[in-house]
């Protein structure tokens, strides 16, 4: 039942996003892979800018080169936070 729910979701979030932004999210994804698709905020700040235009005015995409990899770790974490609070603050605006 989770899991099923867990795949409604992430084909909801590949249609909304398209294939080529959501593929970090696999069609049937594991629990592992669903939190690591969306754990960077991406998919979900696109989202819910379909849902609600200009909602996330700035959504920061994170390239994983390997070698600036290793000098930019702390830049991508924050990033990743970034793009979660833009989320949640979006959210908040659109209730």
């Amino acid at each position: 039942m989770v899991a099923s729910r867990r795949y409604e979701a992430a084909g909801w979030l590949r249609k909304m996003v398209g294939v080529v932004a959501g593929k970090d999210l696999p069609a049937e994804p594991s629990e592992e892979e669903f939190r690591l698709g969306l754990r960077s905020g991406i998919i979900l700040c696109n989202a819910l800018n379909k849902v609600q235009p200009g909602a996330v005015p700035k959504v920061y995409f994170i390239l994983f080169i390997p070698l600036v990899l290793l000098l930019l770790i702390d830049s991508i974490y924050w990033m990743m936070v970034i793009n979660l609070i833009n989320y949640i603050l979006g959210c908040g605006e659109s209730m």
